[in-house]
């Protein structure tokens, strides 16, 4: 089955397939982490410990050091959509990445273009500058705008509280 939402128009005597454009939202934060920026980083690009600060992930799979295949789910409401996530980091240099997240389930597909800065504020507290690009297609983007964009701000800042907790205490 196609990932992207798509309906048939038979007025012309055959089956003419519209694809939906993606539905997109956009994220950004600067949360601050009682941890010096080197620190910050080590965790940063350890997927391992990133993945560990994300509700509901079953199963990380390091393909190599800029790949990556989890397996997880999303919650929106009471609706949860099992997702097979294909990342990417890219253009990777101390204090500064970006990565692509490609998620598909069934009849959705999720895409997460992700910019991270670290500033050091302090030896011992960094502030993370995060900007993030996110593409929904198929039945996940009928559930509304509002209700993804409300439901997506609350997961992320949960992941960065989370990850900011982890990092000051290890």
């Amino acid at each position: 089955m196609c990932a992207l939402a798509r309906h048939s128009d038979t007025r012309l005597g055959y089956a003419v397939h519209h694809f939906e454009p993606p539905l997109q939202l956009e994220f950004s934060g600067t949360p601050e982490i009682d941890a010096g920026r080197d620190h910050v980083w080590s965790r940063l690009i350890n997927i391992e410990f990133v993945a560990s600060c994300v509700t509901d992930v079953d199963e990380v799979h390091a393909i190599d050091h800029t790949h990556f295949k989890i397996l997880t789910a999303v919650r929106f409401g009471i609706i949860r959509f099992p997702f097979r996530v294909n990342v990417e980091l890219h253009d990777v240099v101390p204090y500064n990445t970006s990565m692509t997240a490609n998620a598909t389930a069934p009849a959705a597909r999720v895409i997460v273009n992700t910019s991270i800065r670290l500033e050091a504020i302090r030896e011992t507290r960094t502030k993370l500058h995060w900007e993030a690009v996110t593409e929904l297609q198929g039945a996940i983007a009928k559930i509304g705008a509002r209700l993804l964009e409300k439901e997506g701000r609350e997961t992320i800042d949960e992941f960065w509280r989370e990850f900011a907790d982890r990092t000051a205490a290890s």
